[in-house]
């Protein structure tokens, strides 16, 4: 059971330490374009890639020292971690739902520098891939509101936006909106405030309060940690599970309990969680969705000699655009 508002308030229901190298890069270009399928129960289950970009590699693990975490990830020159931005379209018998909507491209050209974006969203060819127009979209949710998980909400121009998908409602937690609209200067950066307002103006918004079934199969489930509205996301259909977490897993590395993003706001609270909430999928048998894992977009938690870690999930077709 949860608590839901409108808008306007109203209740409502190993590489080297030196850089990528050719090899690592080839590689890297081919997985970053990588879209993978598979059948959950009787949902149909696509992730979509919208983009790459970076990110310092202190930035991504937080207090453990790249000396510990750099035999992981591959990591340029500038100590920079080549990151996906993968989103998760869910087709039920009667609604196509995306999870997350990556950065899209209404961005400055400062913002792409910032962020090493040197191509164009994929979303909408991703979504197209599956035969979808944006206009199928039933529903985003929303992990959170950073700008790499809702930018692609909106398209157009930076002078004349219109929402990416029209006929959308997106789920977002109603703390996690309220710290969007008043960011402070630590996270006032990883806000689009401009693209959430647009939202809220064409009355597109289901602001959610907790755990809450959003429809049958799918629910969120607040979790805290990286910012204190951020939502995981469950899906299950016919006794198969998946669960979508957002930044509290967003590579296969960070499996590992310590390995916490240093932008995380409430850190101690990701560690909970990531403590409650792993064992608990692994041994149940849950698939997991990787949300910004270049390698591997969806596997599962499994356990082997009391250490977690992550495998790429059997039965999921995997495609690959050179």
């Amino acid at each position: 059971m949860c608590a839901a508002k409108s808008a306007s308030g109203g209740k409502g229901n190993s590489e080297s330490e030196s850089g990528l190298g050719t090899a690592s890069a080839s590689l890297h270009k081919r997985l970053f374009q990588e879209r993978v399928s598979m059948r959950l129960g009787e949902f149909d289950i696509h992730t979509v890639v919208d983009n790459t970009f970076k990110m310092d590699g202190g930035a991504m693990f937080g207090v453990v020292p790249k000396t510990i975490w750099r035999n992981l990830v591959a990591v340029d020159e500038d100590n920079l971690v080549p990151l996906d931005m993968n989103t998760l379209l869910v087709r039920t018998p009667h609604a196509a739902v995306l999870i997350d909507a990556g950065m899209g491209d209404l961005l400055t050209a400062k913002q792409r520098r910032i962020f090493g974006l040197h191509a164009p969203s994929r979303l909408l060819a991703g979504l197209q891939a599956s035969g979808l127009a944006r206009e199928d979209v039933d529903m985003v949710i929303l992990s959170h509101l950073h700008a790499d998980h809702d930018g692609g909400v909106a398209s157009g121009s930076l002078e004349a936006s219109e929402p990416t998908f029209p006929k959308a409602r997106h789920v977002v937690q109603e703390w996690e909106w309220e710290d969007a609209m008043r960011p402070n200067e630590r996270t006032a950066a990883a806000y689009f405030t401009d693209h959430l307002r647009l939202l809220e103006k064409r009355k597109l918004l289901r602001l959610v309060q907790g755990d809450c079934e959003i429809l049958p199969g799918i629910a969120v489930r607040l979790t805290g940690g990286h910012c204190r509205g951020h939502q995981m996301v469950e899906i299950v259909s016919k006794g198969e599970r998946l669960a979508y977490l957002g930044d509290l897993l967003p590579t296969a590395a960070h499996v590992r309990f310590a390995y916490i993003a240093g932008v995380d706001t409430f850190p101690l609270r990701t560690l909970e969680a990531k403590k409650e909430l792993l064992p608990r999928l692994a041994a149940e048998g849950w698939l997991v969705a990787l949300d910004h894992d270049v390698r591997v977009k969806i596997g599962k938690v499994m356990e082997r000699d009391g250490t977690l870690e992550i495998v790429a999930a059997k039965g999921a077709d995997s495609e690959h655009t050179l």
